[in-house]
């Protein structure tokens, strides 16, 4: 049996309602309590709670155990915020294709409400969506910049993208829907779609400014491990995020104007609708246009400007035995390195320490990865510097530190201020410490110093005794500093005789054997006072280039471990 339902314009308000209303404006009330009706489902579909967990998951994951640079944090809301996103493409998608999947299209059509009312109901009830995800962007960068050290300030534009990408899921979901009618469509677009936008975000970090179109894209991590200063980053993140709300206003446009054709809604109603859609494809292209451009010349200037002479970027002050340089809107996290230097300090001897030059802790990052593949701006292939443009350093040794402040990052300034340390106890490196840099073209071997120029680097430094002893004083430094070593040279490869501290790799960063690493931290384990007694009884013997570990060994009565064969090919110095 077939029920016909027909609509009288001149049908009476419901009670309660005050009878003078127009229809427009019942129907739009009508149109903001179905939306509030369908955002309070979608906040309780089981996707989107299970989505909002994982997401607040992986905020906590970022943003525990580092020192937060604000600037690149809120770059670290993104990924995370991917889940909520899918959730609503999902959730959206199953919200309009109700009436479908439980028979009740009939039912629906006897509403006031027309199929573009509905439709446009569906895509206010993704916002609040939007609106959770940017409440835990804001949750989690109020989280991170009260950290001790935290440091930058955070780009609206980076921290709005997050949510956008929910928006543009959940107005996905909705045009999907209206066009076709099977739920298992829009499962397979979210997995291309995931697919595509990992696949964009690495080549993204592969080649960064020399594949622009990848912005066309969602998803695009971080290329540094140590964040730069906030205006050498070169990310379009206001273009960014214009295109992606108005790739969304196309999808809800599309999806309306389906809406009123099936409907056969006035024309003037589809010519309105179709102004939108041409004006959000206008700012969209213009946007994408605007993101895929290439880095300017000024910005290219000023990254190797700050690679060829970093310390021209840095802003210098003394505190005790040290000199700290950072880039300006860092020196928060001087205070978080002080300790660790203080500490490395009271393992040398008194008398070595007061006749030492006060060593310089400067920030450096991986200048390579910002400044790869712009060779027709002046600059080889592979992030090398231009010929006749070494790294000029702060007066002093340089102990490199990076931006971010981790176990990592704290292994690595304990060992290089002890390296500093050690070289100034009497031996100096000598010039074959450091591979040679091979011919033009070739890949410089690991160990070798990429950027030619008059300093060498701390070369066998981190062979020996003295390395054993250089690592054994960053390891007593402090807790996370050991642990920090531990994790490296427990994982260190086996083949691989020397071996440097996961990091964006400076010039002035040691290379450490293996074999001294692992028998510092064995060293580790004994009890401290009796080690450092031993050490300082000896110190110019442990801190000579010519004392073996074998010797080391005799002297704090510790048999060192076995080393592996040397194989030069794939190591670093060779010791």
């Amino acid at each position: 049996m077939t029920t016909t339902v027909e609509h009288h314009g001149d049908r009476q308000p419901a009670a309660g309602v005050p009878r003078d209303v127009p229809a427009k404006v019942r129907s739009r009330r009508s149109m903001l309590a179905l939306a509030a009706v369908e955002s309070g489902r979608l906040l309780r579909h089981p996707a989107v709670l299970a989505a909002t967990a994982l997401s607040v998951w992986l905020l906590w994951r970022w943003g525990r155990g580092t020192v937060p640079v604000l600037h690149y944090a809120d770059i670290a809301t993104q990924f995370p915020l991917a889940p909520l996103a899918a959730a609503a493409l999902l959730a959206a998608n199953l919200a309009v294709l109700r009436p479908h999947r439980d028979g009740a299209v009939d039912l629906y059509d006897a509403t006031r409400l027309s199929p573009a009312r509905r439709t446009l109901a569906h895509l206010l009830s993704v916002l609040p969506l939007a609106a959770l995800g940017g409440v835990l962007v804001a949750a989690d960068l109020a989280w991170l910049a009260g950290a001790p050290g935290s440091s930058g300030t955070p780009h609206i534009a980076e921290a709005a993208t997050g949510p956008a990408m929910v928006v543009l899921a959940g107005f996905l979901g909705v045009a999907l829907g209206r066009f076709w009618r099977s739920v298992a469509l829009a499962p397979l677009v979210l997995v291309v779609l995931a697919i595509g936008s990992l696949t964009l975000a690495d080549l993204y970090v592969g080649g960064h400014d020399g594949r622009p179109w990848v912005w066309l894209g969602t998803l695009l991590r971080p290329v540094t491990i140590d964040p730069p200063p906030a205006a050498l980053l070169g990310r379009p993140a206001t273009s960014h995020l214009v295109y992606l709300l108005g790739a969304a206003v196309v999808l809800g446009a599309l999806a309306v104007w389906r809406s009123q054709a099936q409907a056969r809604a006035r024309r003037r109603t589809r010519a309105i609708t179709g102004a939108v859609l041409v004006a959000a494809l206008a700012v969209t292209t213009a946007a994408a246009v605007l993101q895929t451009r290439p880095t300017s010349p000024a910005l290219v200037a000023r990254r190797l400007a700050a690679a060829s002479n970093p310390a021209s970027a840095l802003v210098c002050q003394r505190r005790g035995p040290a000199v700290y340089c950072v880039f300006p809107g860092f020196e928060p996290q001087i205070g978080l390195w002080e300790p660790t230097v203080r500490a490395v300090l009271a393992g040398v001897p008194p008398a070595t320490a007061a006749r030492a030059e006060p060593v310089t802790v400067a920030q450096r990052i991986g200048w390579h990865r910002l400044i790869e593949e712009e060779g027709p701006d002046g600059l080889p292939e592979g992030g090398n510097l231009p010929a006749g443009a070494p790294p000029a350093q702060p007066g002093g040794p340089v102990a490199p530190v990076g931006t971010v402040w981790t176990l990592n990052s704290q292994a690595r300034l304990a060992t290089n201020v002890a390296a500093r340390l050690i070289e100034q106890s009497g031996t100096a490196v000598p010039s074959s410490g450091e591979l040679p840099n091979p011919g033009p073209g070739l890949k410089p071997a690991p160990g070798a110093n990429p950027d030619p120029g008059p300093e060498p680097s701390a070369g066998d430094i981190g062979c020996g005794a003295r390395g054993a002893v250089a690592l054994w004083l960053a390891a007593q430094a402090s807790p996370h500093a050991a642990e920090g070593l531990r994790q490296a040279f427990t994982h260190a490869p086996s083949e691989f005789e020397t071996w440097a501290l996961p990091n964006d790799n400076d010039i002035d960063d040691p290379w450490w054997s293996v074999r001294a690493g692992r028998f510092a931290l064995t060293l580790l384990e004994r009890p401290g006072d009796q080690v450092t007694q031993t050490l300082w009884r000896n110190w110019d013997l442990v801190t000579s280039s010519t004392t073996s570990l074998e010797r080391l060994g005799e002297l704090v009565g510790v048999q060192p471990p076995p080393g592996p064969a040397p194989t030069p090919d794939i190591g670093g110095p060779v010791c």
